[in-house]
């Protein structure tokens, strides 16, 4: 039961993402005990009012684009991970994101299709979604997105479709830490789309043959 239970939510994710692409005012969500993982279609990315980072390890009191307040709590032994996300924008362009209480230290590490970030000392609570938000419904060079708990470590796991470098944006509040992520717009290569067009046809001729044509 449990195991059809989360395929049911994993389904539903790639339900909800397909009518998130459809309009600049749908959101879709999903988690357990509560809204902790968002993929969503928005207009206009947020300004950059800070300076580019090009290492995801930046200084305390680097400035990023505006965004939720992460709001960290006195009790909390350890940071937490408290939303991961992903946005797509009218321009083409696309963002994975990931909120947690707490000032802390992130790792990349980088492999063919998978981008890897470490965030130190950050534990993963039981209320955030840690099934797959899958992408691929976007336009957009991310395949999916995950969080992870590891050894002493919270990880987010971007897997591409494409292999593209984002541009990573680190910001400190008070409270937590943002790490943004923002890819450039996505250009199939020649033979994805061919590859897609020939599985288009083929479904195409199926249906036809169904059809007694």
């Amino acid at each position: 039961m449990v195991r059809d239970s989360a395929r049911w939510r994993h389904a539903a994710w790639g339900a909800l993402l397909v009518l998130a692409g459809c309009s600049a005012k749908v959101e879709a969500k999903a988690g357990n005990e509560g809204v902790e993982a968002s993929a969503e279609y928005g207009q206009q990315p947020d300004d950059w009012d800070g300076d580019d980072e090009t290492d995801v390890v930046a200084a305390d009191g680097v400035d990023g684009p505006a965004g939720r307040i992460v709001e960290g709590h006195a009790w909390d032994e350890r940071p937490l991970a408290t939303f991961p996300g992903f946005r797509q924008f009218e321009d083409g362009t696309s963002r994975v994101f990931m909120e947690c209480t707490g000032a802390v230290d992130i790792k990349e590490r980088q492999s063919p299709g998978l981008l890897v970030y470490r965030f130190e000392g950050v534990k993963v609570p039981e209320r955030v979604n840690t099934l797959s938000l899958p992408t691929m419904h976007f336009s957009t060079p991310v395949q999916l997105v995950e969080v992870r708990q590891v050894d002493g470590a919270a990880e987010l796991m971007v897997h591409l479709r494409q292999d593209v470098k984002p541009k990573a944006h680190l910001k400190r509040t008070d409270g937590g830490t943002v790490l943004s992520l923002d890819f450039p717009k996505y250009r199939p290569h020649r033979q994805d789309a061919d590859a897609n067009m020939a599985q288009e046809l083929q479904a195409a001729d199926a249906e036809d043959a169904k059809s007694g044509y």
